[in-house]
């Protein structure tokens, strides 16, 4: 394999991925715990407040310039929701995100999280 083919190979690899019950009761949540469902390179996923998480890397990054989506769902009553970053800043071991709901733009937790993750 080429040193250019290898990168490209390497660049298109999710870094870390998980999938999560954000409604899920003790925070960290964890494998072990039964909190998050699956991941890679996720050790923990911490409640700061409803609708609020920050996903805690098990290897850091390289840099903050990590590409990330996200997508939540499953609760009743919330097809219109939204997730953003949040205003703390993402840092090479965390991600920190929100989800609100369009309706009352209130924060609100979700049963099936996922993000995945694209960087160095």
């Amino acid at each position: 394999m080429t040193r250019a083919r290898e990168t490209s190979e390497n660049a298109r690899q999710a870094k870390a991925w998980v999938n999560f019950d954000g409604t899920f009761g003790t925070s960290p949540f964890t494998e072990a715990n039964g909190g998050i469902r699956d991941s890679f390179n996720v050790d923990s996923v911490t409640d700061i407040n409803t609708g609020r998480y920050t996903v805690n890397f098990t290897n850091d990054f390289s840099n903050t310039d990590y590409v990330v989506c996200i997508t939540v769902g499953g609760a009743q009553n919330a097809i219109w929701f939204r997730t953003y970053e949040d205003s703390v800043a993402r840092t090479i071991s965390a991600f920190h995100f929100a989800t609100v709901q369009f309706s009352n733009g209130g924060f609100m937790d979700m049963p099936q999280i996922n993000l995945i993750f694209f960087g160095e």
